[in-house]
């Protein structure tokens, strides 16, 4: 799970079984601030992010792993 935190930040409700998605799902059905905070949160976490930079990055480990072998 520190992986998926690492990457959602406080964007993100981590469960870890069927009944607390559950109640995840829920709580943002019917509480509205909490809802829009999440989305908030969300589209606020995926400006750190962009595919360029995503793919550059993946291309110097293979081309480092190659190096290596």
């Amino acid at each position: 799970m520190e992986v998926s935190r690492e990457i959602s930040g406080d964007a993100a409700f981590l469960v870890d079984n069927a009944r607390t998605m559950a109640g995840a799902i829920l709580a943002l059905l019917l509480q509205a601030p909490l809802r829009e905070t999440m989305i908030n949160q969300g589209l606020a976490q995926a400006t750190r992010y962009n595919w360029r930079k995503t793919a550059q990055e993946t291309l110097a480990v293979y081309q480092k792993v190659m190096r290596d072998e």
